[in-house]
């Protein structure tokens, strides 16, 4: 009798892009992650909250969503961790990643995350800090460091510029991966 070595899986991480705008600086550092994600041990699902098939904030069973928002729940279940794009528009957690994370907390509870805040220097602490407070204080996430605080600045020509934006996000995604594993 041999035995097989079983395979290990890579961990899931999904990564979600919390913008609304079609082309915002907050995509452009999501693609970055994406990017920088491709080459490490994990598996990587995407979600935008700009998909219009995804519900929010209905009572019907989880049946009765569609097909888009049932993968993505399912996503978010298996997932160990999670990384969060955010635009900052007044040092507040933006609306619509506020209620994407309030239908998919209970996915949520025990995941860790790595955190991208994308908005003028003068917002960008408190949204950061308000969001670490909800992820962790009201969803049970443990929240990795550092988190990316990136002001228009840092993007030029639809890349990241900045090199200290680009070392903290490198590091920050590092440090989810290795949290995750």
């Amino acid at each position: 009798m041999w035995w097989r070595k079983k395979k290990k899986t890579p961990p899931l991480l999904v990564l979600i892009q919390g913008s609304l705008q079609p082309r915002g600086l907050t995509d452009v550092l999501f693609q970055e992650a994406v990017r920088i994600l491709f080459d490490q041990p994990v598996a990587v699902v995407t979600i935008d909250v700009r998909n219009r098939h995804i519900d929010f904030y209905d009572t019907r069973p989880s049946e009765q969503y569609s097909v888009e928002t049932r993968a993505m729940l399912d996503a978010l279940s298996r997932a160990r961790g999670c990384f969060i794009a955010m635009p900052v528009y007044s040092a507040k957690i933006s609306g619509a990643v506020n209620d994407f994370l309030t239908f998919v907390a209970p996915a949520l509870k025990g995941k860790v995350a790595s955190l991208a805040c994308v908005g003028t220097s003068a917002v960008l602490y408190p949204a950061s800090v308000s969001l670490v407070r909800l992820l962790h204080d009201t969803y049970g996430v443990s929240v990795v460091t550092p988190v990316v605080r990136a002001s228009p600045e840092s993007f030029r020509d639809d890349h990241i510029f900045d090199e200290q934006v680009a070392a903290v996000l490198n590091e920050s995604l590092a440090a989810l991966v290795k949290s995750s594993t």
